[in-house]
């Protein structure tokens, strides 16, 4: 058997969930003697290129595409198209494996179309809730979580107050409506005009996307439980949907114990990416009103945004209580959250299943969340962890308080923290819905 798995960019150049993933669901696969190849585009070049990682053999096709409006909205084919169909043609994959379709000059909609072509079985993993909501965080306005159901009017209102027009999204979605109404739409003027008023036709156009992956796709795999039941909502038949939820991708998952024995001060750790997506301004807020000598904070991560990590940086000066660690490697990860007594994810939007949560029940501490989704499915609020109210600084902060002056609770929520699930099972779903599909097909014809 030899599959391809298609994404935009791949260890080491980046370092990610997606790419994290995809590189340890093929190393299981080839230790089950299975062929796999990473295929990604080779932007801005006009030559295909090959590199190889830890065994993998990473293939980069052709891609000099010019990103332009035309190309970012969907609108014309991408340049590498035909590099990429050449590489399938002379690899011959039983299955074609996409691990994203983000548009753009990266795969697209035409890829997942010219795999199906060459007579492969396809397989469309979603790692990310983009796929039915345009701004990403299925949170409505970015206040209330959102049922997911994708809605032109709606969605509509939402998507303007994301790009900044809070003030005046009801008039804009108002004049929007009405030329999706008549048909006119205005997504070709090359202004923010022109976008603005086109916003029902972008949100028919999500959904019409999200349905043809589904259609094109010989199956379609959830990472999560709450997406199944979001996908269902929006149309996709549930024979072409599976689930498959997260694992670790770590030799050994035992929980283990390891952390101070002292609960005063509680020592709470954060580990993630410094944005306001991940809530990191929350958790600062919340320590404001916190006796400094009952708790600490160590702070674990990189930025890519500057301005809002020196603002909170700022917000934490006169906390003695608060450290600022920097980046942690991977290996890391584990051992460094052993020393603490829980870890802390005030994430403001609807991550999809974070592998941090897995991480901290391997180091064996539990976790304090905000209640979203992809939070919510893995913390069990009294059990495992804690859930707070989204975007809520004092709810998280009398969460914190729960464990300082309850100490018996920890211990509680520690027992009830099960073993993270491997990696390996992991593959051993993927592979059998790959025998399952190649089982069932034809035979292939030779390509042309």
């Amino acid at each position: 058997m030899k599959i391809i798995f298609c994404l935009n960019h791949f260890l080491p150049q980046q370092v990610a969930g997606t790419e994290i993933y995809t590189f340890s669901l093929m190393k299981e696969l080839q230790k089950r003697h299975v062929e796999c190849i990473a295929l990604i585009p080779n932007y801005e070049k006009t030559i295909n290129s090959t590199y190889w990682i830890d065994g993998i053999r990473v293939v980069q096709y052709a891609e000099p595409s010019i990103l332009d409006r035309e190309l970012f909205m969907g609108k014309r084919v991408p340049d590498g198209i035909k590099a990429f169909q050449e590489v399938l043609q002379a690899e011959r994959p039983d299955i074609v494996h996409f691990q994203e379709v983000a548009g753009g000059n990266g795969l697209t909609l035409f890829h997942l179309k010219v795999a199906k072509e060459q007579g492969a079985k396809v397989v469309m993993t979603f790692h990310l809730a983009g796929y039915s909501c345009r701004t990403g965080d299925l949170m409505f306005k970015q206040q209330t979580l959102c049922d997911g159901i994708i809605d032109e009017h709606r969605c509509s209102l939402c998507f303007l107050h994301h790009k900044g027009y809070e003030s005046i999204s009801t008039p804009v979605a108002k004049v929007s409506a009405a030329l999706f109404k008549v048909g006119l739409d205005t997504s070709s003027i090359p202004n923010r005009i022109g976008t603005s008023l086109s916003f029902h036709f972008l949100i028919k156009e999500l959904r019409n996307n999200l349905l043809q992956i589904a259609a094109i796709s010989d199956k379609v795999v959830s990472l999560t439980h709450w997406y199944y039941d979001i996908l269902i909502k929006n149309g996709i038949d549930a024979q072409k949907l599976t689930v498959i939820t997260q694992g670790l991708p770590l030799k050994d998952t035992s929980v283990v114990a390891k952390r101070p024995d002292k609960i005063v001060p509680l020592r709470l750790i954060f580990i993630g990416r410094i944005t306001p997506l991940k809530g990191v301004h929350l958790l600062i807020e919340a320590f404001g009103e916190i006796d400094p000598l009952t708790v600490s904070l160590h702070i674990y991560g990189s930025t890519t945004d500057q301005q809002y990590e020196k603002q909170c940086k700022i917000a934490s000066v006169s906390m003695p209580n608060v450290k600022w660690m920097g980046q942690l490697e991977q290996a890391q990860v584990i051992p460094t959250m052993q020393r603490y007594h829980a870890l802390c994810l005030p994430s403001t939007f609807s991550e999809m299943s974070p592998l941090v949560i897995q991480e901290a029940f391997a180091a064996g501490i539990p976790v304090v969340a905000s209640n979203i989704y992809g939070n919510a499915e893995q913390v069990k609020d009294g059990e495992n962890g804690l859930l707070f109210a989204f975007n809520d600084a004092i709810a998280l902060r009398e969460r914190i308080m729960q464990l300082i002056q309850q100490p018996t609770l920890l211990e509680h929520l520690t027992a009830g923290i099960l073993t993270p699930r491997s990696f390996g099972a992991v593959a051993d779903e993927y592979q059998q819905l790959y025998f399952n599909l190649l089982s069932s097909a034809p035979s292939v014809q030779p390509l042309a």
